[in-house]
């Protein structure tokens, strides 16, 4: 095991491999962070085969040198929910892997939407919300005659 240095990157953690015991589960391709960018929440594993997942930080230990996870049923495979509420950690930008708190947090520039890895325009913040659903119509206090 390596030592851990005082502040990761997410070029640090890029292409680390993500492991469940002697099992190799794929490599990290991505660092999630919450909303605001002020905390890693998890990370997206890219597997062998090119599926994507994503390994929840409670779920992964780090060891310096790779991640662990207790095993390989806690890579979650609908990635949505994180595409739509996370956004990435950014080159440049530390990580505090005592708190996985992200070094001077308040400033924007740190991170990414997840669109923006699929190549779409980098911003700072998740996509918008989809549109709210209508309110219900209100009751006419008819019944349906039958």
């Amino acid at each position: 095991m390596t030592a851990i240095s005082s502040h990761l990157t997410a070029a640090t953690l890029r292409g680390l491999p993500v492991v469940a015991g002697a099992v190799s589960l794929g490599v990290v391709r991505e660092v999630l962070l919450d909303g605001e960018g002020c905390f890693v929440v998890g990370f997206e594993v890219e597997a062998a085969g090119g599926a994507l997942h994503v390994l929840p930080l409670p779920a992964s230990t780090f060891l310096g040198d790779r991640l662990e996870a207790p095993s390989p049923l806690h890579l979650v495979d609908d990635t949505a929910f994180y595409e739509r509420k996370c956004v990435v950690l950014v080159d440049g930008r530390q990580v505090d892997p005592a708190t996985w708190r992200v070094i001077d947090c308040g400033d924007e520039r740190g991170v990414r939407s997840p669109d923006a890895r699929r190549g779409a325009a980098p911003t700072t913040r998740p996509r918008a919300p989809r549109e709210a659903m209508p309110a219900p119509r209100e009751a006419t206090g008819k019944r349906a005659s039958g």
